[in-house]
């Protein structure tokens, strides 16, 4: 979900070997990890703890790298 209020899914087409970085506005790591992630088996991060304002999402599977940014409520 984007605005984010808890945690935040992250799944891919295929079963594959991810990696998710998210970090704040101000480029600190808040969150990173490398697991195997599919659409049926999403990786579930928990936001709970960030505070609010705007987040940078970098995941890179299949030797490519997708970015977004989501907003934390």
């Amino acid at each position: 979900p984007n605005p984010v209020r808890d945690y935040v899914n992250i799944g891919t087409l295929e079963m594959a070997e991810t990696t998710i970085r998210i970090c704040s506005s101000t480029g600190q790591v808040v969150h990173e990890e490398t697991s195997q992630v599919s659409g049926v088996e999403p990786a579930t991060i928990d936001m709970r703890d960030c505070a609010p304002g705007v987040y940078s999402v970098a995941v890179t599977f299949g030797g490519k790298e997708y970015k977004q940014n989501i907003v934390k409520l």
